[in-house]
């Protein structure tokens, strides 16, 4: 049986340079006992008519005091169990970003980007007992932009 999938569709509001827009975090779990976070999608919609830089990485240290969390939709809800990683739009303290992103992505004035990892190469996100979080970050000035994330668990 294939792993479940979930989606979150959120509204960013973060536009400081530097800041996460979003993050996808793991559970706290040990790493031998934990479901592993595999990132296979992430589509980013410029809702305003200024272009913006973004980079998609593995936080070097979590949030302080997440404040808003992002509802988290199951592909087939008949079946799956509920998500266990969890999805933050705002923060105390923005998660720190990567020495080094996975990707960096112009996302064009009114536009969506969608950025796939192809089967069997999603972007692994492991659980640990303090877990880092998966980030959209602002590389510039950013914008307030919608970001739908799809994973398996």
């Amino acid at each position: 049986m294939a792993a479940p999938l979930y989606d979150v569709a959120v509204r960013t509001s973060v536009t400081a340079s530097g800041g996460a827009l979003v993050q996808l975090v793991p559970p706290a779990a040990a790493v031998a006992t934990g479901r592993i976070v595999r990132l296979r999608e992430v589509c980013i919609s410029n809702t305003t008519a200024t272009a913006f830089g973004v980079g998609l990485g593995i936080a070097t240290a979590a949030a302080v005091t997440p404040a808003t969390a992002g509802t988290i939709a199951k592909r087939n809800p008949l079946v799956d169990p509920a998500a266990i990683s969890l999805v933050w739009t705002t923060f105390a303290t923005t998660p720190t970003a990567p020495a080094g992103y996975h990707r960096r992505l112009w996302i064009p004035a009114s536009s969506l980007v969608i950025y796939s990892w192809p089967e069997g190469e999603e972007l692994l996100v492991l659980p640990n007992a303090t877990p880092l979080p998966f980030c959209v970050w602002n590389t510039g000035t950013g914008q307030v932009a919608d970001i739908s994330l799809t994973w398996s668990e």
